[in-house]
């Protein structure tokens, strides 16, 4: 399953685009917001890790109220609610200069496990969705397996 994000001045030509590279692929389109149930929306934020120390991080995000802050892969990311993303963000802002990313986005809560000809499929799925002029992002709840 996903939630594909689109800017458009046309709904009806984007969801008929999607529609067929979907269709061609062997997938459907849902209807708005039949997705969504499988999903968390969050306020993402990425502090590289040199920037900040992982107390300071840690204390500077939970004291603005974020939901919870993890260090992977040499950055911090700092997760919100939706509603409070830019309160968090600009607090966080006062004592970090840049972000290496920021945004809302949507996570998956269970995720489904992909074997190796479904994970093929998937990517060119994604792959074909991404050409899309319309589509800005794409959210899945699929774990590939890529080998």
């Amino acid at each position: 399953m996903s939630i594909i994000e689109t800017l458009t001045d046309n709904k009806n030509r984007s969801a008929s685009n999607i529609r067929t590279v979907l269709q061609k692929k062997g997938g459907r389109l849902g209807e708005t917001g039949s997705t969504t149930h499988m999903f968390n929306n969050y306020g993402i934020i990425h502090i590289e890790r040199k920037k900040i120390s992982d107390e300071e991080a840690f204390e500077v995000a939970i004291n603005s109220g974020a939901k919870d802050c993890l260090t992977i892969n040499g950055i911090h990311e700092v997760i919100t609610e939706k509603e409070d993303f830019y309160k968090i963000k600009t607090n966080l802002e006062k004592r970090i200069d840049s972000f290496k990313y920021s945004a809302i986005e949507w996570r998956a809560i269970n995720y489904l496990n992909l074997d190796k000809e479904q994970s093929k499929k998937m990517i060119e799925i994604l792959n074909s969705l991404e050409e899309l002029d319309d589509v800005q992002n794409i959210f899945t709840n699929t774990k590939l397996k890529i080998e």
